[in-house]
């Protein structure tokens, strides 16, 4: 099995303890485990990168391994506005990389009201747009990928975000389910499609069922997402089927 890289190792990691009944320690007469975690750094981190460490620390997390050297290391990568960003040397924070970094955090056994996750949720909050959504950074669109990440981000560190209005009336949640077409897939953006069109709608369930990133530990006070038939006018979104 061709599968080597830190984030796509720690990915299958997941999506086998996930599934449940395989085991990432012998699937396919490989050890994942053990595979992920030489490619820990003497500093900490896994890989080269924030977001590399981020994927290492959700999945060795998920089973049941020791990640506080990972989690320390990226908890000194914080910058000083409240975000993360995608790799180290002075990476300008990013929405995803905050959100996925506090999702890590808290799988690693970082407390919903330490400093770090509570700077995090900070620096999101000041990256909502007036739509309601998230970009990636800069003057990128707002888009469902994005908007993903800070919801899973936000129920993992114990923040309601239907209670996150902006003046215009828009949720995270509202922006998200904005993007769903009528055939049931998510677009990327208000204009953009990825093809085939299931990686973002693949992005926007976890979300939208209020699961954070690894979905197999439960969050101690982690705050679901309302189902759909509370959410006002975007109610009718419960009954579309989904495209892929």
């Amino acid at each position: 099995m061709a599968i080597d890289g830190t984030s796509e190792t720690s990915k299958l990691i997941i999506t086998l303890v996930a599934a449940g009944g395989e085991d990432p320690r012998n699937f396919e007469e490989h050890d994942f485990v053990a595979l992920l975690q030489k490619k820990q750094r003497e500093d900490g981190r896994y890989g080269e990168h924030i977001y590399t460490t981020n994927w290492a620390v959700m999945a060795l997390s998920a089973a049941g391994e020791d990640t506080s050297k990972g989690v320390a290391w990226l908890i000194s990568q914080q910058n000083e506005d409240g975000g993360f960003g995608w790799t180290v040397g002075g990476a300008e924070s990013d929405c995803d990389d905050t959100s996925s970094t506090v999702e890590a955090l808290i799988a690693g056994g970082t407390p919903q009201d330490s400093p770090v996750i509570r700077d995090a949720v900070a620096f999101l909050k000041t990256m909502q747009q007036a739509d309601g959504g998230f970009n990636y950074g800069g003057s990128s669109a707002t888009n469902s990928a994005s908007d993903s990440w800070v919801i899973q981000a936000l129920v993992a560190a114990g923040e309601d975000p239907l209670t996150w209005t902006t003046a215009t009336g828009n949720t995270p949640v509202s922006h998200l389910l904005a993007f769903q077409a009528d055939e049931g897939y998510f677009r990327w953006t208000s204009v953009l499609t990825d093809t085939p069109p299931c990686k973002m709608t693949a992005t926007a369930v976890p979300a939208l069922t209020g699961k954070p990133f690894p979905p197999v530990i439960p969050v101690k006070g982690a705050v679901p997402v309302a189902p759909p038939g509370t959410r006002g006018n975007a109610s009718d979104n419960g009954n579309r089927s989904t495209f892929c």
